[in-house]
């Protein structure tokens, strides 16, 4: 299998927006599942760039410019947006993909703007989608396990991805992985990001 250049995105709303309240919690509805693939996807050793679109981030700026395969997760809300972006990448000579609530509540409405649409979706049928990576037009094809993943990349792992993209970016400049308690008192694992710009730290937790 060659070696891929992939993008996966994570929209998780419909278009821009300055409201306060987005700011303050738009980033906490990012979903897992995309961040999950993009850690499958290094697995097998393709190249990744990952997108968690909330709304203030610029996509024209923010998207790859060269990709062979395109992940895309929404929600209902955000499926104008997820379409738009097929029918960018599609133009470009990438296959798209499309997951997520939208893709399983309206399956065959998807197939119409994207060459895969994933219904529940593990390692496997990720492995499947890299390894066929071809057009499906003008309907896309729907591909999906027999249930939910019984395992997801860790904390670690995901983070992980963030790193070596910003790395290849030139953002980050070191990492470190602790473990400490939170202000409740439990036990949780602390994983700190220095940033280069603005000295930024961003600290997630993950109880244990």
């Amino acid at each position: 299998m060659r070696k891929l250049r992939i993008g996966v995105i994570d929209l998780v709303t419909k278009g821009p927006t300055r409201a306060l309240y987005a700011r303050v919690m738009y980033a906490n509805l990012a979903s897992i599942m995309p961040q999950g693939i993009a850690v499958w996807c290094e697995e097998e050793g393709h190249d990744v760039t990952f997108i968690c679109y909330t709304g203030f981030e610029n996509l024209v700026e923010e998207l790859p410019d060269r990709v062979d395969l395109v992940f895309v997760g929404a929600f209902t809300e955000a499926g104008q947006l997820a379409y738009a972006l097929s029918n960018l990448f599609r133009s470009r000579g990438a296959v798209t993909a499309l997951g997520g609530p939208h893709a399983r509540s309206y399956l065959q409405d998807a197939c119409q703007y994207f060459d895969y649409v994933l219904g529940f979706t593990d390692k496997t049928v990720i492995r499947e989608v890299l390894q066929g990576c071809s057009q499906h037009r003008p309907l896309g094809v729907c591909v999906a396990a027999k249930q939910q993943p019984t395992t997801l990349p860790g904390v670690r792992e995901r983070l992980e991805v963030h790193i070596l993209q910003s790395r290849r970016e030139g953002v980050v400049t070191k990492s470190r992985i602790s473990f400490g308690k939170n202000r409740q008192g439990r036990r949780c694992e602390q994983i700190g990001v220095v940033w280069c710009v603005g000295a930024k730290i961003v600290v997630m937790h993950r109880h244990l």
